[in-house]
């Protein structure tokens, strides 16, 4: 399969666990003057370098690549790309200066398309069984090359990829660059957003209120049916957790208080309940809550250390119980 394409339209890759083999990338690229095609991990180390001169012609081969997401640097422009098989070709021609200007011929990456068809739908499309159907399409590390090459950096969106690796993906180049990032997200995480909220009666609530005691934050929508299911499983934790050092809030993120306050009524629990006025947001603008606590679906259950250090997120059922259980044991 060959496609003629501008050097930064190549913005897509995509990954799948196989046995290390050398690879070999060939061709010819005519350039302004003479480069250096250097070939890295996403960690950023140098696996292979060769000098094109200026008739273009190069061959760099390549010990011990599995199929992954890596980055070509034509002299200092970086391109991801990915390698699949034993060899990939480029051919055309490359202006450093005005890489728009660029026309290089790739083939070898079929992969690399397959992704780059199905990234946009997914970055966009808001319906979750679509976007859960893109996902189910996509084999093995390919699942790290869609989040890496999406550009996303919240956390949510990465663990949700995270978790969907296998052993063997989550220790390719690409595997080993979703756990730093998350690492990192998850050092930015530590402290809990101190939020101010009013209940039903109109009493401004604050999470600072509860200091010196467990917290256990839940966000929720009344129009959210695996939200009010996962409530109900609340109430027998609570019943069974309750006690001086442990607090439950409820967050609605309806967008009107009269759903709210209708959601409240019809299941009367015993917790804390507060109202985010703001409401719950689509897309790539969340609230501040949704910014905040790093998330971007619902629900979604925080527990909060007496200190006020986020200490276990995306909680459910009797996860719940046991993170209190051993929040209390510390």
């Amino acid at each position: 399969m060959k496609k003629c394409i501008a050097l930064l339209m190549l913005c897509f890759s995509c990954l799948v666990i196989f046995a290390q083999e050398s690879f070999k990338i060939s061709g010819k690229v005519k350039a302004l003057k003479p480069f250096t095609l250097q070939l890295s991990s996403v960690t950023g180390e140098t696996l292979g370098s060769v000098g094109v001169g200026k008739q273009g012609t190069f061959e760099l081969v390549v010990d011990g690549i599995t199929p992954d997401l890596y980055i070509l640097h034509f002299g200092k422009i970086e391109q991801p790309v990915y390698l699949m098989g034993k060899s990939m070709t480029i051919n055309g021609f490359m202006d450093e200066q005005t890489p728009e200007n660029s026309a290089l011929e790739f083939t070898g990456i079929d992969n690399f398309y397959k992704i780059m068809d199905l990234l946009p739908t997914w970055r966009e499309e808001m319906n979750e069984e679509v976007r859960q159907g893109i996902l189910d399409s996509l084999r093995g590390t390919e699942l790290g090359a869609m989040i890496y090459l999406s550009h996303f950096r919240k956390y949510e969106p990465l663990y949700r990829i995270w978790e969907l690796l296998s052993q063997d993906a989550r220790q390719s180049w690409t595997g080993k660059w979703l756990r730093h990032q998350l690492d990192s997200l998850e050092s930015l995480l530590t402290t809990a957003y101190n939020f101010t909220l009013q209940d039903s009666t109109g009493k401004k609530v604050s999470l600072s209120d509860f200091r010196g005691k467990l917290v256990m934050v839940d966000f929720w929508a009344s129009w959210c049916g695996p939200c009010r299911q996962e409530m109900k499983r609340l109430l027998p934790i609570y019943d069974e957790l309750r006690g001086e050092d442990l607090v439950f809030i409820s967050i609605s993120l309806d967008k009107r208080k009269k759903d709210w306050i209708g959601m409240i009524e019809q299941e009367r629990l015993p917790w804390i309940m507060l109202w985010d006025e703001e409401g719950f947001a689509l897309g790539d603008k969340p609230n501040t809550l949704q910014r905040e606590y790093n998330f971007y679906a619902i629900p979604f259950i925080v527990l909060i250390d007496k200190t006020g250090r986020i200490i276990a997120r995306e909680l459910r059922g009797e996860k719940v119980k046991e993170a209190i259980e051993k929040a209390r044991k510390i």
